[in-house]
């Protein structure tokens, strides 16, 4: 596969492409093979980003150094998606991530970039992967292996996509990775917050979700829903929160009274 038909199909914008192509020009591929590679493998991955924000610091925010590489880790990673078996379509809505954070930051500031920083380095490593309106992330820490969902921004909680993504997701993990078959999904994000539960109707999407999970208890961080939900930074005061949206309106009042809207983690049943 090239690079070109991966950014087709993810619909990178054209505004982000002329940006990638003119730094592929400009740098020494020599150089950079080493730090793709560690991308594109799941133990080496985080470490390659890391490399690679040091090494191109002074191209940020633009990240375009960084956008690049991560999209040349996973041009090089569909070799390895056709030799399991795996659609070149899961490869494109995994990769998609990229767009989406072009797209986020186009919307929030005007301007042309990538705002993901290193995140897509786990969908580029194949450690992550997006099946339907979820992710899911092979996890090992301690010893303790497991499946971890993300949700990401925009998606509708119906019980149709959720159904679908999930029952999907187990099928995938059982045909192309049964090494990990078994393994417990596990879900640690604000959507879990158990405040939610007396903020929202028992029809809401995020109940919904919260619906398919057991043991969930409070996590650190607080109030990590303020650039999920308000799309502010984390120093903006409560009271100039946006109140476009029924659920911004209800977390607000709930945190200008003293509340806190803690994550939540919990075992998918």
């Amino acid at each position: 596969m090239e690079l070109k038909t991966l950014c087709e199909n993810i619909r990178l914008p054209q505004e982000m492409t002329v940006q990638m192509d003119a730094f592929l020009r400009g740098c020494d591929m020599r150089q950079l093979d080493p730090l793709i590679e560690e991308l594109r493998t799941p133990a080496t991955a985080l470490s390659g980003m890391e490399k690679l924000k040091e090494k191109y610091a002074d191209a940020a925010p633009a990240n375009i150094p960084l956008m690049t590489c991560l999209l040349l880790a996973a041009e090089r990673n569909h070799a390895v998606y056709a030799e399991k078996g795996i659609p070149d379509q899961i490869l494109y809505d995994t990769m998609g991530v990229v767009t989406r954070y072009c797209t986020e930051c186009h919307d929030r500031t005007g301007c042309w970039y990538y705002d993901g920083s290193g995140w897509a380095c786990r969908h580029a490593g194949m450690r992550l992967f997006r099946i339907g309106i979820l992710e899911y992330e092979f996890v090992e820490r301690d010893g303790d292996r497991r499946v971890s969902v993300h949700i990401p921004a925009g998606v509708v909680l119906s019980q149709e996509n959720l159904d679908a993504s999930v029952n999907g997701a187990r099928e995938f993990i059982a045909r192309y990775f049964p090494e990990h078959r078994g393994e417990p999904f596990t879900c640690h994000s604000w959507l879990l917050a158990p405040a939610l539960r007396q903020l929202l109707p028992e029809d809401s999407g995020i109940r919904r979700f919260q619906d398919r999970f057991v043991s969930i208890r409070e996590d650190a961080p607080p109030d990590d829903c303020v650039g999920y939900v308000f799309h502010v930074g984390a120093d903006t005061p409560v009271c100039d929160y946006p109140e476009d949206t029924s659920l911004q309106r209800k977390i607000k009042a709930l945190m200008l009274d003293g509340g806190h809207l803690n994550c939540g983690f919990g075992y998918m049943k």
